[in-house]
């Protein structure tokens, strides 16, 4: 609880969480420090009736001295950090005196003729020997059933109040193991929806690059011929990834994710339009608050099914809880999305680490037994690989130019053309050539050569001609002084496609300026 306001130091929250702490009664069994889930008589519950009160206490341990507490194998570390003071002789009968029989303003207690007005004398009498055990338990029962009466006539006389009791009473008395817990999930999809190819985004970007977004329209036309395709935006996910930050609140930063991604959608409407006309966009936010009690059950659910090891080991890098967070929430997406009875459902994506995520919740659904008797078929997971645009053969991260971005203008274009490698001859790694291929060919556009007529001339690359772009530039009939010209215009050609739908859409350019914003306060941080 204290790392919780520690934090919010580290990171400059003003607002800080409140913590309330109460003290963990200790169970009445011996080297009990709180009550077992598994043993009904470790605890006093408000429906037990007056004799089973007076059984429980008679048999409760009850040592005078810390060496019987000691002895009786206490819970380490850990378990003792539940308690708020400390305590060596760990009786049970004197915790339940201090902390339920004096807990109201000016309690007594009475026990063996005396009546005690303060824990510590009743504390005292009994480890001197003043207060014989059989007197205590006996007190203490007195006490313990006066506290009840009330809860049990209320139950007794209250028509709802009986009938909730006996339901809960009857649900308890079922063996554990013929109790099959109902499946609980989100349905991002609806009943009956046909076959659906849904695309996990990449985590949002303050800048993204044309070859993420490639990426992505390259999963979408993955999708067979009359398959729904769905693009799932998981931006509670990647608040919890922390992707983007600098907001005064999480709300800021927040809305920072939601323009990132909007941008993003944007561009790829603008990228592809014909393509993106028949995608539905799904925001995990909005799906979630559709159905958060069900969501959030799907997710403590998929916790409950793994080790921590288990989770980790989808990005056995990772050391943020967030990881684990946005991991589990995967396991809930895919069971929202993927969950599908006589049908076709696909998890796509282009980021190994997502894939990892993905197999790990198809991996839980499979085992999931809930998931079968609901009548459900596991989703496949495909990884349609991504075709990497980098323009410098290992770029330092910081390296501005390594990369075209989506938002670039047309000197941002030039100049990082001009730095290009491309090597003659050299088609492994070429990224003028990938430039051209993906961003240029791929998106529906032509790629003109201009050349000298004793150089070969004026040359023209339609869509489907990739292959014979990449030969004529191994054979050396198409030089690096030719190519990356023809290229730096063509890919300012498809860009500069992008910026004109951002500027003429009012809700674009918002989330333009909200993402510049966002970008300069990570600068300052």
């Amino acid at each position: 609880n204290m790392l919780a306001r520690e934090f919010c130091d580290s990171a400059g929250i003003k607002l800080k969480p409140i913590i309330l702490s109460h003290h963990m009664l200790y169970g009445l069994a011996q080297g009990q420090v709180k009550m077992s889930k598994s043993n009904k008589d470790s605890a006093i519950f408000m429906e037990d009736s007056a004799a089973e009160v007076a059984r429980k206490l008679a048999q409760a341990y009850c040592p005078r001295s810390a060496d019987g507490g000691a002895a009786s194998g206490g819970g380490g570390a850990e378990e003792e950090s539940m308690h708020l003071v400390q305590d060596d002789l760990k009786n049970p009968c004197l915790d339940y005196v201090k902390h339920i029989v004096f807990a109201p303003p000016g309690a007594t207690f009475s026990a063996g003729g005396t009546c005690f007005r303060d824990y510590r004398a009743v504390h005292d009498a009994f480890v001197s020997g003043a207060l014989s055990e059989a007197d205590l338990k006996a007190g203490l029962t007195e006490a313990v059933n006066a506290l009840v009466q009330p809860v049990r006539e209320h139950f007794a006389t209250n028509e709802r109040a009986a009938t909730i009791l006996a339901t809960i009473t009857g649900w308890m008395a079922e063996p554990k193991e013929l109790r099959a817990s109902p499946l609980r999930r989100l349905q991002a999809l609806p009943d009956g929806h046909g076959p659906a190819w849904a695309v996990f985004a990449p985590p949002p970007s303050l800048s993204p690059t044309a070859g993420a977004a490639l990426d992505l329209l390259r999963c979408l036309r993955a999708a067979p011929d009359g398959w729904t395709r769905v693009l799932w935006l998981s931006d509670w996910s990647a608040l919890s990834l922390n992707c983007v930050s600098g907001g005064k609140t999480t709300a800021d930063d927040l809305k920072a994710i939601c323009a990132a991604q909007d941008l993003l959608v944007g561009c790829l409407r603008a990228l592809d339009p014909q393509l993106m006309a028949g995608v539905v966009v799904r925001r995990q936010s909005e799906a979630i608050l559709s159905d958060p009690s069900n969501y959030w059950i799907s997710v403590i659910n998929a916790g409950r099914a793994h080790s921590l090891g288990a989770i980790r080991a989808a990005d056995e890098n990772s050391e943020q809880v967030g990881f684990v967070i946005a991991t589990l929430m995967a396991v809930a997406d895919a069971l929202a999305l993927g969950a599908a009875a006589g049908t076709g459902r696909v998890l796509c994506c282009s980021s190994p680490r997502d894939a990892r995520s993905l197999e790990l919740a198809v991996a839980y659904l499979e085992g999931c037994a809930a998931y079968k008797a609901a009548g459900l078929s596991p989703p496949e997971v495909r990884v349609v690989e991504g075709v990497s645009l980098a323009l410098k053969a290992d770029a330092a991260a910081a390296d501005a130019d390594a990369e075209l971005l989506l938002l670039d203008g047309q000197p941002d274009v030039q100049r990082k053309m001009k730095k290009a490698f491309c090597e003659p001859g050299n088609t492994a790694f070429c990224p003028p050539l990938a430039v051209a291929r993906e961003l240029v060919l791929g998106c529906g556009a032509s790629l003109e050569v201009k050349r000298r007529e004793e150089d070969g001339g004026d040359r023209a690359f339609g869509k489907a001609d990739g292959g014979q772009l990449a030969s004529e530039f191994a054979a050396g009939a198409l030089h690096p002084g030719d190519l990356k010209p023809a290229v730096r215009d063509a890919a300012w050609g498809t860009l500069s496609r992008v910026r004109a739908a951002v500027a003429a859409d009012k809700a674009l350019a918002a989330a333009e300026k909200e993402v510049a914003k966002a970008a300069k306060k990570n600068k300052k941080k």
